[in-house]
Parts: C-alpha cells; sequence; structure tokens
C-alpha cells in the first residue's frame, strides 16, 4: 500500500510542477540543438533517435564523440 502511495504523491508533484511540460521543451530544444550541431559541423552522422530526453547519435569516430 505504501508503494501506491508514493506514487500518488510523485505523480502528483509531476502534475503540479509541469515536470511533463517541461521535459517536452527540453527534448525539443535538445534535438534543434544537436540537429544544428550535425548540420553545422558534421560530427553526427544519421538521424537522431529516441524520445525525451533519451537521445541517441552516432558519430564517425569516438574523438568526435568526445568533443561533443
Amino acid at each position: 500500500m505504501k508503494k501506491v502511495l508514493n506514487y500518488g504523491k510523485t505523480w502528483e508533484i509531476v502534475e503540479n510542477e509541469n515536470l511533463l511540460g517541461l521535459l517536452k521543451d527540453t527534448s525539443s530544444f535538445m534535438k534543434l540543438e544537436l540537429d544544428r550541431i550535425g548540420r553545422d559541423t558534421g560530427l553526427i552522422d544519421g538521424p537522431l533517435r529516441g524520445y525525451g530526453t533519451h537521445l541517441g547519435f552516432d558519430c564517425h569516430t569516438v574523438e568526435q564523440a568526445n568533443s561533443l
């Protein structure tokens, strides 16, 4: 029962603080900026993938990935 109560409180905080909306804003910003970096520098290969702030992309080399 305690877990159910904790989940209810967690969901209440998520809703009251608009955390899902902030996540969407952050995700959109990250995707736009990573797309821009890929176009401007050529450091990112292929499309971005993932959802929210859990994004993935490919680089030519490890050194390029570390430079981001």
